[in-house]
C-alpha cells in the first residue's frame, strides 16, 4: 500500500508521480511528451499588481503532458499537506497560461490525487478525487481521462476552414454517408446489367487546391462477379471531379462530374464475362478504358442526385473491340 504520510514534495513527485505518467504513456523527448519543470512568464498585474515598473513573474510547473503535442494538462507535486486555496489557484493559473493551455490541471500531495477541468473557475470542486493509496485499483479510471488516447479523444483539434464551401450549408468538405448508383438500360442490352443497384458504402466529397471539387465514393454490387469486375475495373472506388466552383441546386443547370481510367490486363487474367455470363481467362492482353460522366443538383436535406453515364472499351483506344454505355440514376447523401 502506498503512503506518504511521512514523504516530501520530492519523494511524491519521483517515488509515486513519474511512475504514475511513465504508465499512462508519458516520456520527455517522445510523442507524449513529459516536461518538467517549465518555465512561465506572468505580466506584473497577473496576480494583481498595478504598478509598471514590477517585474514579470516567473514560476514553474512541475509537470506539462503533451498528447500528441497537441492536447496538454498539467500536474502539481505538493507536500502530504491539506490542498490550500492558494495551491488551486497556483495550479490553475499554470494551466490555463498561454504557453499551456491545459485542459485539466492535477494536485497531488501523496494523499489525494485530484483532477480539475481548466475551464471551471479554480474554486470548482475536482472531477475525479482518488486516495494514492487507492490509485492502483482506480488507474484504468485515471487513464480514461489522462492517457494520451483519452485526452485527444476528448479534446480533438479543431480546425477552422476557411476554404469556400461546397454549396450553402455546407463547409468545404463532407462525409459521403450512404447512396446508391442504378443501372437502368445498357447498349448492347446486357440483361445482368440492367436493374443492378450498386451500393455506395462511404466516402467524401471535398474542395481542392485548384479549387475544384473532387468526390470519392466506395461501392459493392450485389453480385460477387460483378463486383470482381467493378473492381478491375477500378469502379469499387471511383472519383470523379468537377470544374463547377460550387454544387448546383437546380436540376436544370446540374453539376457535371466526369471520370476516365485507363487498364491493361495481362494474358492470363481472369474477367467475368456478361455476354456469356461465365469467367473466361484472357489469352491476350486487352486494354480497356473505363470512363463515367454524372449530372446532380443538392436539394435541401443535401442529398446530391441525377443522372450517370457509363462507358466501357475494351481494345485499342482507337478502334475498341467491344463497347458498353449503361445509364442510370444515383443519389448519394452528404453529411
Amino acid at each position: 500500500m502506498l503512503n506518504f504520510s511521512d514523504a516530501g514534495e520530492v519523494d511524491v513527485r519521483e517515488d509515486l508521480l513519474a511512475p504514475l505518467l511513465l504508465r499512462l504513456g508519458y516520456e520527455r523527448n517522445a510523442l507524449h511528451n513529459l516536461r518538467r519543470e517549465m518555465p512561465l512568464r506572468y505580466p506584473s498585474n497577473f496576480f494583481g499588481r498595478k504598478k509598471k515598473k514590477d517585474l514579470p513573474l516567473l514560476g514553474f510547473a512541475d509537470y506539462v503532458l503533451e498528447a500528441n503535442g497537441q492536447v496538454r494538462w498539467t500536474l502539481e507535486a505538493k507536500p502530504p499537506l491539506p490542498i490550500t486555496q492558494d495551491d488551486l489557484e497556483q495550479a490553475f493559473s499554470y494551466a490555463r497560461h498561454p504557453e499551456v493551455n491545459g485542459q485539466y490541471f492535477v494536485l497531488c500531495n501523496g494523499v489525494e490525487f485530484c483532477v480539475y477541468q481548466t475551464a471551471s473557475a479554480p474554486n470548482s470542486a475536482p472531477i475525479l478525487s482518488i486516495p494514492v493509496r487507492q490509485i492502483e485499483e482506480h488507474f484504468q479510471q485515471i487513464a480514461g481521462l489522462l492517457s494520451p488516447a483519452s485526452v485527444l479523444r476528448d479534446f480533438p483539434i479543431v480546425r477552422t476552414d476557411t476554404s469556400p464551401p461546397l454549396a450553402q450549408g455546407l463547409r468545404s468538405v463532407a462525409k459521403v454517408v450512404n447512396g446508391f448508383w442504378r443501372i437502368d438500360t445498357s447498349e448492347p442490352e446486357l440483361a445482368p446489367l440492367n436493374g443492378i443497384t450498386i451500393t455506395v458504402e462511404r466516402g467524401v466529397i471535398q474542395r481542392y487546391a485548384d479549387s475544384s471539387i473532387g468526390i470519392v465514393m466506395q461501392t459493392r454490387a450485389p453480385f460477387a462477379q460483378v463486383q470482381e469486375l467493378n473492381e478491375l475495373l477500378g469502379y469499387d472506388e471511383v472519383e470523379m471531379r468537377t470544374a463547377d466552383f460550387t454544387l448546383s441546386t437546380d436540376s436544370e443547370t446540374a453539376t457535371l462530374f466526369e471520370m476516365e481510367r485507363e487498364f491493361v490486363f495481362p494474358p492470363g487474367t481472369r474477367l467475368y464475362d456478361v455476354v456469356q455470363y461465365k469467367h473466361v481467362n484472357l489469352e491476350h492482353e486487352m486494354r480497356a478504358t473505363a470512363r463515367a460522366v454524372a449530372k446532380g443538383a443538392l436539394d435541401e436535406s443535401s442529398t446530391l442526385s441525377g443522372s450517370i453515364i457509363s462507358t466501357i472499351s475494351f481494345g485499342p483506344d482507337e478502334a475498341p473491340t467491344f463497347t458498353v454505355v449503361s445509364r442510370g440514376v444515383f443519389s448519394i447523401q452528404l453529411g
